[in-house]
């Protein structure tokens, strides 16, 4: 069982070392509480950790492929962790320190959960295609085909309400930047038009509103209205 941690460091706390992992740090995210942080690493391992000790809770193995990147559910408890070297998507308990499903999905290290934790968005960072939607409960998926150059994703990332998902692709230049909408629907998908390439993106705290940066220093606010 996983210790817990009875309480948070404060922002003037001194900074404290977090050793064990053997190679990069790829990712990492504190659990919803604040209680646990979670890492990814190159040393083919993910580890959670108390942030107000540093003290290492739990080593967990995955393949002999780097981690790039972990997300929490909701409740505090389960993870996932992927690799864009690896076929699988991982769920974690961290009561048990075991794995308790996978899902298959070739090169899938672009991944976001929904806010309720019962969808996965996965799009893959090595190869072209599309971008797959998991039920978490089920395992059931459905894929979504995307169009454009390259296909491939940067960044999959949901809407505070969970109905729709913004997708960063790799693509050189402009229509880099799709949102969809209606994800357990019809999946409606709008390109976003800009003239330079589209680094990351972010949804308002209600949801109505997107913002992006791009490689010629714009923030556009847009709005999720369909």
């Amino acid at each position: 069982m996983l210790p817990d941690a009875h309480s948070t460091p404060d922002a003037g706390d001194a900074p404290r070392p977090f050793a064990g992992h053997a190679g990069k740090i790829t990712a990492i995210e504190y659990s919803p509480d604040g209680r646990h942080i979670a890492t990814a690493s190159k040393d083919a391992t993910v580890r959670l950790w108390d942030p107000l000790t540093g003290q290492e809770l739990q080593k967990l193995d995955t393949t002999y492929r780097a981690e790039d990147s972990v997300q929490w559910f909701p409740d505090g408890r389960h993870f996932i962790s992927s690799s864009m070297c690896d076929d699988y998507i991982r769920t974690w308990d961290t009561e048990t320190g075991e794995q308790v499903r996978e899902y298959f999905f070739r090169g899938g290290s672009c991944i976001a959960l929904s806010p309720d934790g019962t969808l996965l968005a996965a799009g893959s960072a090595c190869y072209s295609g599309s971008v797959i939607f998991f039920n978490t409960k089920t395992g059931d998926e459905h894929v979504h085909s995307l169009d454009g150059p390259s296909r491939a994703c940067r960044r999959v990332l949901f809407s505070p309400n969970g109905s729709t998902l913004a997708i960063v692709l790799d693509d050189a230049y402009e229509k880099n930047l799709c949102i969809v909408f209606n994800v357990l629907g019809d999946c409606k998908t709008v390109f976003v038009q800009h003239t330079s390439k589209v680094l990351d993106v972010a949804f308002s705290p209600n949801g109505e509103q997107f913002s992006y940066t791009t490689t010629d220093d714009d923030i556009p606010i847009c709005s999720t209205s369909s």
